[in-house]
């Protein structure tokens, strides 16, 4: 890892908040994770003021995020969110946290293994707002992850791409999208909203688990190709695999 130099170390200190992230991953020639992360190593706390609503860019990545990987953190006042990704993905997160950034601060990101202990992971956490409860109130029922009836009809392109990049991928011609952590019944309506919503047809396939079976949606290759229509001009070129590109 290359180290900081002081003169490095003072245009972090004179610039860190002013300039954008990727301003000064630009000057410094280091990426924007390095950036944030060595801002929180210098005590360069950046937390703006909380904003009174989320914008548009930002509800979709939040609705998208947590019908995939993300998570809605309980407090005792107020929830906060939880993102994650493969540390092969940290572009995608960055790329989140950016979008986020108002609710972030420079908390940081930070590395983990993963439950199976197979995977280095890479996280980040917003801070807690009451802006966030009505996505708590949409995606849990003591404690579990369930699906979002109320909040599925406001998912536009954007925000499905974001569950795509985070849950999808595409083999063969056949996509496909992980939603095993919601119940077949569930699956059943996510299935019936992609054809009301988007005009799509997808089925409920099950991965044998055990003694348990995990449902996923197939698409076929005509219903794929009407969603890679939908969603492709929002696959960041990081994710491009996702959708069968190379980046």
């Amino acid at each position: 890892m290359k180290r900081w130099t002081v003169e490095e170390n003072k245009i972090m200190s004179e610039n860190y908040g002013k300039v954008s992230t990727g301003g000064l991953a630009l000057r410094l020639r280091r990426s924007r994770k390095a950036i944030i992360d060595h801002a929180y190593w210098l005590g360069l706390h950046y937390y703006p003021e909380m904003p009174y609503s989320l914008t548009i860019e930002q509800t979709q990545v939040i609705i998208g995020s947590l019908l995939g990987d993300a998570h809605c953190r309980p407090a005792r006042h107020n929830p906060g969110l939880q993102f994650c990704c493969k540390e092969a993905d940290t572009d995608y997160l960055v790329w989140k946290y950016e979008i986020l950034k108002s609710l972030c601060g420079n908390l940081g990101f930070h590395p983990y293994t993963d439950k199976r202990g197979n995977s280095v992971m890479v996280q980040f956490n917003t801070r807690s707002s009451p802006l966030l409860r009505e996505f708590h109130q949409a995606f849990y029922i003591n404690s579990r992850k369930i699906y979002p009836v109320n909040k599925l009809p406001e998912l536009e392109a954007l925000g499905l791409a974001v569950w795509f990049m985070d849950d999808g991928s595409i083999s063969k011609g056949f996509a496909r999208l992980a939603t095993l952590g919601f119940t077949i019944e569930e699956n059943c309506s996510i299935k019936d909203y992609f054809k009301k919503q988007w005009n799509i047809g997808a089925k409920v396939q099950f991965d044998n688990n055990g003694n348990h079976k995990l449902p996923y949606l197939e698409f076929n290759k005509a219903e794929t190709q009407k969603l890679i229509d939908i969603i492709s001009p929002y696959i960041l070129p990081c994710m491009s695999r996702k959708i069968g590109l190379r980046s």
